[in-house]
């Protein structure tokens, strides 16, 4: 049967230096580095909000509670760029 050839564009003429392993291997580095760099996000909101629980268990609903859910917010904002700037210079 024949098919017809794909558009120039679809192409991805710079993997075609490398072997199907090397891009396995690329993938797989890629793939557990986003997944490290993820399951550490979680860990640092999830601690955030265990410090917020722990004050308004002992103090109440105040200003602490307030800028420990301003930090949680803050720091996914940083931590989604983080992961932007990993990806593209994985991607590279």
């Amino acid at each position: 049967m024949v098919k017809r050839a794909p558009e120039p564009t679809d192409i991805l003429w710079e993997n075609l230096g490398y072997t199907s392993m090397e891009r396995l291997k690329k993938r797989l580095v890629s793939n557990f580095a986003m997944l490290v760099l993820i399951a550490i996000g979680f860990a640092i909101v999830m601690l955030i909000n265990w410090a917020q629980d722990r004050v308004k268990h002992n103090i109440g609903q105040g200003i602490y509670v307030q800028l420990l859910s301003l930090l949680s917010s803050v720091t996914i904002f940083f931590w989604d760029l983080l992961s932007a700037y990993v990806i593209k210079f994985l991607s590279k």
